[in-house]
């Protein structure tokens, strides 16, 4: 093996921005930095318990809507409906 001795300056040939649809903490990063990785290859996961949590309070509010809906009063059930028809018909002046 032959050694080269050089002074200079180092750069990428090619450098990629990588993001993520979703933020939050990072749990593990599944690869080394300046590693070689492929199209579609996981490069870090998200620690999950934040997201658990959000996603069991979402179910609640999605399963108490319909008990809410039987407890409101009728009334502003009928007033709800009449606003969002009487937006839609055209003024008659």
């Amino acid at each position: 093996m032959r050694e080269i001795r050089a002074t200079g300056h180092v750069e990428a040939v090619t450098t990629v921005q990588v993001g993520a649809e979703i933020s939050g903490r990072i749990a593990t990063v599944d690869v080394d930095y300046n590693a070689r990785v492929r199209s579609g290859q996981v490069l870090a996961r998200f620690d999950r318990t934040a997201l658990a949590a959000q996603l069991a309070q979402t179910e609640a509010m999605l399963a108490a809507t319909p008990a809410a809906l039987e407890q409101a009063p009728p009334r502003a059930i009928v007033i709800s409906r009449a606003r969002r028809h009487s937006s839609l018909e055209p003024s008659r002046t």
